[in-house]
């Protein structure tokens, strides 16, 4: 997901996070910053100055850069509602846990995977109404694969030792 972000001096930042690879890339007016630690990022100034640039948070919880200097700049952010949407499909292991291991699994997984498509979705440019629709029904259909898959499963597994302990 890339987040481009222009501050009020008119410096411009693009910063790039890879959902498979968790791999960061910023780049600060155009220009790339060099990659110093896993979330810390150097930048050649007008000047001819190195500076650093520390990213807190993530694609989930929003990100921040924080200048050496003290500066601070929000690429994006969450409001209450969006961090409940967000998170809200992870909610599916509280059902998932009483189907054992596969249950549990299975609703981990797809909690997870939806809740980076509720991110996904808040971060676009629709109408804030239909992004929270979108979220509720994404929410509702990661509840309906994961137990759908749960119920092919345990059917399956339930048929293939069915005359196996009798």
């Amino acid at each position: 997901m890339v987040f481009s972000y222009t501050a009020a001096d008119g410096t411009r930042y693009e910063y790039a996070e890879n959902f498979w690879s968790g791999k960061r890339q910023l780049s600060v007016n155009g220009q790339e910053a060099e990659k110093v630690s896993k979330l810390e990022f150097a930048v050649r100034t007008e000047t001819g100055e190195t500076r650093r640039i520390k990213v807190k948070g993530s694609f989930l919880s929003g990100i921040r850069l924080l200048w050496e200097d003290g500066r601070e700049e929000v690429l994006c952010s969450n409001k209450w509602y969006e961090t409940l949407l967000i998170y809200l499909p992870i909610a599916n292991l509280a059902v998932g846990i009483w189907g054992g291991a596969i249950g549990g699994a299975l609703s981990g997984l797809f909690g997870v995977l939806f809740a980076f498509v509720n991110a996904r979705t808040l971060r676009s440019k629709q109408h804030p109404a239909v992004k929270v629709v979108a979220c509720l029904l994404f929410t509702a259909l990661s509840f309906i694969v994961w137990f759908g898959l749960y119920l092919l499963a345990a059917g399956g597994l339930a048929a293939a030792f069915s005359g196996r302990f009798a």
